[in-house]
């Protein structure tokens, strides 16, 4: 989540509060990224982004389980 690129469409905080909104609301794709003004598909690589990120700091994480996310 932390990279840092000129063809990103949000910055971090943005980012992470996409992908937040998107795991509260159970909204579709389309419905938040519009919200975002991001496309569908950014919207979707956003939130992928940001739980790989939160699995990766969480306590007893995937790795550590012997489980895959997602």
């Amino acid at each position: 989540m932390s990279r840092k690129s000129p063809w990103r469409c949000l910055g971090c905080s943005k980012q992470a509060s996409l992908a937040l909104a998107h795991l509260r609301k159970n909204e579709t794709f389309p419905q938040f990224a519009a919200g975002f003004g991001v496309s569908t598909a950014t919207a979707w690589r956003y939130a992928e982004e940001t739980v790989e990120v939160l699995a990766a700091w969480a306590p007893g994480s995937a790795r550590s389980t012997g489980c895959r996310p997602g």
